[in-house]
């Protein structure tokens, strides 16, 4: 007795999945090429937020038209029934959920001479929780927060040259 296909498309991964920034987009891959013209109406961000669709071969790249709202959670359904290129579906629904971290700030302090600079992050709704993200003796002389604002690159002084670290 034949049972047709009962694979489907798999969902191979799914980002965000955990704290983010607002700035994060949705990505999702699976273990086919998609029908990009039908996918939207299987796929739901609650609370809703507008964006625009990318696809690179088998990922999915949602980004939102504006920003994500800090200390707010969402999730992202997959709906049952998309449909892959080569004609499979999705069997059931996919669901995830992630929080947007509420706006940070990182500075340098002390601002003055009296000790070497170090690299310190602080909420913004909370400014008196600040911790400090460098222990350099020599202190740091410059940094840079990547667009996603995860990650800092920074320049700590080393005698005459400053070294570049993450």
């Amino acid at each position: 007795i034949l049972m047709g296909d009962r694979v489907g498309v798999v969902v191979v991964a799914v980002s965000p999945s955990a704290i983010v920034a607002s700035t994060t987009p949705i990505v999702v891959r699976f273990s086919q090429g998609m029908n990009q013209e039908t996918f939207p109406q299987y796929f739901q961000v609650e609370p809703p937020i507008p964006g625009g669709f990318d696809w690179d071969g088998f990922t999915l790249t949602f980004r939102p038209a504006q920003a994500l709202q800090p200390d707010s959670s969402y999730t992202v359904t997959l709906h049952s029934g998309m449909e892959s290129d080569a004609g499979r579906i999705l069997l059931k629904d996919i669901q995830f959920t992630f929080s947007v971290r509420p706006p940070q700030i990182a500075y340098l302090s002390p601002g003055d001479s009296s000790a070497p600079a170090n690299l310190w992050i602080a909420s913004i709704s909370n400014p008196e929780d600040a911790q400090q993200m460098t222990f350099s003796p020599t202190g740091i002389s410059s940094f840079t927060v990547n667009p996603q604002g995860n990650q800092v690159a920074f320049a700590e002084r080393n005698g005459l040259h400053s070294e570049i670290k993450l």
